[in-house]
């Protein structure tokens, strides 16, 4: 999504760790109202199949591979059919039970950078929902 033409002006036009956070400024924009509290916008610089890529091979920089569900595929995690790669969701879960164990991993989340900063937008979100939630209740 990032390469076509009407997303690429809302880039950096370098390889900031921040690189996506315009475009992420620019989704919001797009939700009537604003975004709500509780919604957190992150993008994998390619495909989500990177992290997949990642906790399942020894290959680094993996958010930089612009065909990561090819390179899923090369790697025998998922089948190659005729008409292309196959992109089961029951293999796509099975696969995903990994990740788990690298989001509290602080070396593994700086191996994977967009990763690190969803997990960085969950933890912010819970805090403030655990913090609203406190300042609610009824003192004793």
């Amino acid at each position: 999504m990032r390469h076509e033409p009407e997303i690429r002006v809302h880039l950096l036009h370098d390889d900031s760790v921040d690189e996506l956070s315009p475009l992420c400024t620019h989704i919001k924009s797009w939700m009537a109202g604003g975004v709500p509290p509780s919604a957190i916008i992150t993008l994998p610089r390619e495909a989500t199949e990177a992290w997949l890529l990642a906790v399942h091979t020894r290959q680094k920089n993996v958010e930089f591979i612009e065909a990561p569900a090819r390179a899923l595929a090369d790697a025998g995690l998922v089948p190659m059919t005729e008409r292309g790669i196959h992109k089961s969701p029951v293999r796509y879960a099975e696969l995903a039970g990994a990740l788990a164990r690298v989001l509290g991993e602080a070396k593994g989340l700086r191996q994977l950078p967009e990763l690190g900063r969803f997990v960085g937008k969950a933890r912010d979100v819970l805090h403030r929902v655990k913090k609203a939630k406190g300042a609610r209740r009824e003192p004793e």
